[in-house]
């Protein structure tokens, strides 16, 4: 995988933002044979704040907007 220039989460976030990030923001992982299948009714029992995908709720479209800011910031992605 090639190097990226991203910056990390907390940059952009502000100050006030960062204790709950820190404290709340956790990556889970697990192996599924159909993960798509499982994926929807997880997201909307657990309701991770940061995601898009399946979720709902008076933050999504600020979320939303700061992925679309994150991902400009990057830059072009790389090829393989």
């Amino acid at each position: 995988m090639a190097p990226t220039t991203r910056h990390p989460l907390l940059v952009n976030h502000p100050p006030q933002a960062r204790p709950a990030i820190r404290t709340h923001l956790q990556v889970s992982w697990c192996e599924h044979p159909a993960p798509r299948d499982v994926e929807e009714p997880i997201i909307r029992k657990l309701r991770p704040p940061l995601n898009v995908d399946h979720a709902s709720g008076p933050t999504l479209d600020l979320i939303k907007a700061a992925r679309q800011r994150y991902y400009a910031s990057a830059g072009a992605r790389p090829t393989v």
